[in-house]
């Protein structure tokens, strides 16, 4: 819980800290300070991370995610989304063969 208060923190320091900026009390160089403590929070609480969605109960519908589904099928949820996304409605996508297919048949 710390590692997430002090994730909730450092964030709002650097998103909202214009103020505090402005003011100068804080300067660029804490600016560059806060971001790296940021960064080394982030690479503490990934390895939990789904851990802690799963924790939420969140339905899978509404974290719009196939990485730790109700029902362990991944990949099989991914290759439905693509077949059902509209960029994939068509073979060949707008544009291709007149843009893309002569810089693939360029010889370089």
């Amino acid at each position: 819980m710390k590692c997430l208060f002090r994730i909730f923190c450092l964030h709002s320091l650097t998103t909202q800290g214009a103020a505090l900026a402005q003011s100068q009390y804080l300067t660029p160089e804490h600016f560059r300070m806060i971001t790296e403590l940021l960064q080394e929070e982030y690479r503490t609480i990934r390895p939990h991370m789904l851990n802690l969605i799963e924790a939420s109960e969140l339905d899978d519908n509404i974290m719009v995610s196939a990485i730790g589904n109700y029902d362990g099928n991944v990949y099989e949820r991914l290759m439905d989304w693509a077949r059902s996304s509209r960029l994939n409605d068509k073979d060949v996508l707008p544009g291709f063969n007149e843009h893309i297919r002569p810089f693939l048949a360029a010889k370089l």
